[in-house]
């Protein structure tokens, strides 16, 4: 059963990856986002500049007891906070324009309403999700475990790059390097996520064949 998962998992990520360069022959009016019926447009009108928003910024509010996932250079930078208000102090400061994602183990406050947010992720348990649900938002995600979100953030990041990149070629707005540099980070980012999904695979294989041991241990001292 497990197996089964892990192959439709890879599977799904490598028809995202057949489906992240450009068709040239495509009608330019008509390009859509292949993973979303959002159309491409919707980035346009984000207060993000497309030059800025070549590069997303990955904001983590830190927290002792959760391990976060490192995030490759070449597709986001990263800059660690002690909490929500440091974070925005300093962006607004910075004048940073870069869109925006969040990781935090804490629920938002203001961030929801920053113009720059690509999307919020809130690590918590599934315990404190029944006894503290927060309220959904359509730019927020729940996380309850480290796998899951390393497989929403790349998706997330490897999408953003690839409308960023469909709506440049739509409108004739960028020359054909700054496209192909954008895709490059797109398909960089479903091969992570391949990568991640053969490594999850493994583990659970691994522990699948640790349990049929045990279980074919069990059954031969009882036999005796």
């Amino acid at each position: 059963m497990v197996a089964h998962i892990g192959h439709s998992k890879c599977d799904h990520v490598a028809d995202k990856l057949d489906g992240a360069k450009l068709h040239q022959n495509q009608p330019k009016s008509s390009i859509k986002t292949p993973c979303s019926n959002i159309d491409v447009q919707q980035h346009a009108e984000h207060s993000v500049n497309i030059q800025e928003g070549d590069h997303v910024m990955v904001a983590i509010i830190m927290d002792p007891d959760i391990t976060f996932p490192t995030v490759d250079a070449s597709i986001a930078q990263t800059k660690v906070y002690q909490d929500e208000e440091q974070m925005l102090s300093d962006l607004n400061q910075s004048n940073v324009c870069a869109p925006l994602v969040v990781i935090s183990s804490t629920p938002p406050e203001n961030i929801l309403s920053e113009a720059r947010l690509l999307h919020f992720f809130c690590i918590r348990g599934s315990e404190k999700l029944v006894t503290h649900p927060i309220a959904t938002h359509s730019k927020m995600t729940c996380i309850n475990s480290e796998d899951h979100l390393r497989n929403q953030l790349y998706q997330k990041l490897g999408q953003y790059y690839r409308d960023i990149a469909y709506h440049a070629f739509a409108t004739n707005s960028r020359s054909q390097r700054d496209i192909e540099c954008l895709l490059d980070k797109s398909t960089q980012c479903y091969k992570l996520l391949e990568d991640d999904a053969r490594a999850v695979l493994n583990r659970y294989a691994k522990l699948l064949a640790a349990d049929s041991k045990l279980n074919q241990s069990s059954k031969n001292l009882s036999h005796t």
